[in-house]
C-alpha cells in the first residue's frame, strides 16, 4: 500500500461540469481503495466542495481557495501575472499562484511523508520547490502541453480574450521555459496521447514520458442509441476553452447550415459551461445553447449524433470518452479521438473537412442501423480499454518503477 500526494488546481468531483475534474475524481476513487490518499487542491468561489464519498475514503483532504481579488488588488494581479510571463512564467500558470498552496503542500509532505507526489495539470508544477525537503518522487500528468495551448491560442483566427498576439507569443515562450523546468524536476511524465509526447519531448531533455489514456465510467444503461425527434445534434464541452469555441462555431458556420440544406428541421445543441455572449446570440430554432446543466444523460438521451469537429488543442476529450461509454454513434475529426485506437465506420465516424462532416452526418441521420452500430460498439470498446480500474493499474506499475520494494507501507 502505497502514501500518494496528489496536487490538483481544482475540486476533483465526478459530477462535475468540467471533464478534467470529473477524471481526476475517478482516478482518485479507485486509487483511494487500493492506497492511501491524501488530496491538496484549489477550490474556486463558484465550485462546490469535494463530494463527501470521494473525501470519507481519502486519508487526508486539503482545500485552498482561489478567489479572483477585487478592484485594485486585480490590476495589481494582472501586472505580476504579465511580469512573470516574462520571466518564464505561462499567464495561466501566473494566474493560478496561490502561495498558501504552496505552505500547504510543504506542510503536508513534511507531516504525512508520502511516497509519491502526483502533480495534475502542468500548472501545478509552479508548487515543486515546496516539495524540495519531500523524497518522494514526483510524477507529471500534463493533461494538455501548455506550449499546445499557447500555440492554439497564437494560431487561432482570433484569441477570445487573450489578447494582442504580442501577449500570446511572450505567453508561448513562457510555456516552452516553464514546462522545460519542471521537467527537470520530475521523475516521470505522463501525457495521453503519442502527439502529445512528441510535443513535450524536444523539451524534457532525459526525463521518461510514459503514455497512459484517460478512462471512463460504463453507465449501467446505454443512452438512447436512435435519440428523439426531431434529429438533435449534440456538442459538449467547456467554452472557456479556445478549441471547443473554435468548433462551436464551425458547426454554426459551415457545417450545420450545410447540414439543414438537405435536412431541414435538425437542430444543433450546444452543451457547456462558459458559453460565450457571441456564441449565445446565435440561438434560434436549429440552433439550441443548453449552457450547464445539472445532468448531461437527458441530452444524450435527445441526440442523434454526438458531433466533434475539434481542430484545434491536445490531450485527450472527455467528452468523446463519455459519449462512447453511453453508445452514441459520433462523428469527430482524427484530433477529437487521438489517443483512442478506434476504427472508423466501426467504433466512430471520422471527418476532416466541413464537406465530409456534412456529409457523414447527413448519411448517418438517415440510417438508424448504422448510428445504432456504431453507439453498440463504441461502447463495447469503451468497456474493453478505458474502465478507470485499468488506468489505475498502469499508474500502480508506474508507481513500483518509481520505487525500491521495500518503500510498501500500509
Amino acid at each position: 500500500m502505497r502514501r500518494l500526494l496528489v496536487l490538483v488546481p481544482f475540486t476533483p468531483r465526478r459530477d462535475a461540469v468540467h471533464g478534467g475534474s470529473r477524471a481526476i475524481a475517478e482516478l482518485l476513487t479507485v486509487l483511494a481503495s487500493r492506497h492511501r490518499v491524501a488530496v491538496i487542491h484549489l477550490r474556486g468561489s463558484t465550485e462546490p466542495p469535494m463530494d463527501d464519498a470521494l473525501a470519507s475514503i481519502c486519508d487526508l483532504v486539503r482545500e485552498i481557495p482561489h478567489n479572483h481579488p477585487p478592484g485594485f488588488q486585480r490590476a495589481a494581479r494582472r501586472l505580476r501575472v504579465g511580469l512573470g510571463a516574462a520571466a518564464g512564467r505561462p499567464f495561466w500558470v501566473g494566474w493560478s499562484r496561490v502561495p498558501a498552496f504552496g505552505r500547504c503542500v510543504r506542510e503536508v509532505a513534511a507531516s504525512w511523508r508520502p511516497d509519491v507526489v502526483q502533480i495534475e495539470f502542468h500548472l501545478m508544477g509552479q508548487y515543486i520547490p515546496a516539495l524540495r525537503e519531500c523524497p518522494a518522487p514526483r510524477v507529471l500528468v500534463d493533461h494538455e502541453p501548455g506550449v499546445t495551448i499557447a500555440e492554439t491560442a497564437r494560431g487561432a483566427r482570433r484569441a477570445i480574450g487573450l489578447g494582442p498576439r504580442l501577449l500570446l507569443s511572450l505567453d508561448a515562450s513562457a510555456w516552452r521555459r516553464y514546462e522545460a523546468r519542471i521537467a527537470r524536476e520530475v521523475q516521470t511524465i505522463v501525457v495521453f496521447t503519442e502527439r502529445d509526447r512528441a510535443t513535450l519531448a524536444p523539451l524534457t531533455g532525459h526525463t521518461p514520458i510514459v503514455r497512459i489514456p484517460l478512462g471512463t465510467v460504463l453507465p449501467d444503461i446505454p443512452a438512447n442509441a436512435m435519440g428523439t425527434d426531431p434529429a438533435t445534434l449534440l456538442f459538449v464541452g467547456s467554452f472557456r476553452h479556445l478549441p471547443n469555441v473554435d468548433a462551436a462555431e464551425r458547426l454554426m458556420n459551415s457545417i450545420v447550415p450545410d447540414v439543414l440544406r438537405r435536412r431541414p428541421n435538425v437542430k444543433l445543441v450546444l452543451v457547456g459551461s462558459d458559453v460565450p455572449a457571441e456564441l449565445q446570440r446565435r440561438a434560434g430554432p436549429n440552433v439550441e445553447i443548453a449552457g450547464t446543466v445539472p445532468d448531461l444523460r437527458p441530452y444524450l438521451d435527445r441526440a442523434s449524433l454526438v458531433t466533434v469537429p475539434l481542430r484545434l488543442g491536445g490531450g485527450m476529450r472527455v467528452k468523446v470518452l463519455e459519449a462512447m461509454a453511453a453508445g452514441k454513434a459520433i462523428v469527430a475529426t482524427p484530433l477529437a479521438v487521438e489517443g483512442l485506437e478506434v476504427s472508423d465506420d466501426r467504433e466512430v465516424a471520422i471527418a476532416e473537412s466541413d464537406d465530409e462532416f456534412s456529409r457523414r452526418i447527413v448519411s448517418l441521420l438517415a440510417d438508424a442501423g448504422k448510428r445504432a452500430s456504431l453507439g453498440t460498439n463504441a461502447r463495447i470498446w469503451a468497456g474493453n480499454h478505458l474502465r478507470w480500474p485499468v488506468i489505475a493499474d498502469s499508474y500502480e506499475r508506474l508507481y513500483t518503477g518509481l520505487l525500491p520494494e521495500e518503500s510498501h507501507r500500509q
